[in-house]
């Protein structure tokens, strides 16, 4: 179940994947409204996130999305609601805080999906798509892998 999530999430990025349940926030609308929130935008991969990214690549690093995102976020009521998202050290804990995928609140309020009930496959496809499309807009100086010092001591 979260292979087949993750290959949804990571081979499709249109404005609205099929086999989304309807009612999910089209994908150019939700980034322009989280664009114009001065929380959400101020987010961005520390060096940290980005070489993690980097070296594990997208497909694993979304993996692990879907495994948070089932055991964090799935549940109707997931435990520590508000709190069970770090703010760093995985890319997508940052992500989920860039995009409003980090607690169910956030998740009523930004993407229409109700709380107090279990996320459907096809909800958690279209979070794992979410933090896909955040991750791969990211800069590319952010995501590069570092190159070595060759003139340090």
């Amino acid at each position: 179940m979260v292979l087949s999530i993750t290959r949804l999430a990571a081979d499709v990025e249109p404005r609205r994947p099929s086999g989304y349940p309807a009612g999910m926030r089209d994908l150019d609308d939700l980034f322009a409204g989280l664009a114009q929130s001065r929380f959400r935008r101020r987010f961005a991969l520390g060096r940290r996130e980005a070489d993690y990214l980097a070296q594990r690549g997208l497909d694993a690093v979304l993996a692990h999305g879907a495994e948070f995102v089932a055991d964090r976020l799935a549940p109707a009521r997931p435990a520590n609601d508000g709190r069970q998202t770090p703010w760093r050290n995985h890319p997508i804990f940052v992500a989920q805080h860039a995009t409003g995928t980090c607690c169910r609140t956030c998740l009523a309020r930004w993407h229409r999906i109700p709380a107090e009930r279990a996320l459907s496959a096809g909800e958690q496809a279209y979070v794992l798509a979410v933090i896909a499309r955040w991750l791969r807009n990211q800069p590319e100086a952010a995501t590069a892998p570092r190159q070595p010092d060759l003139f340090r001591d």
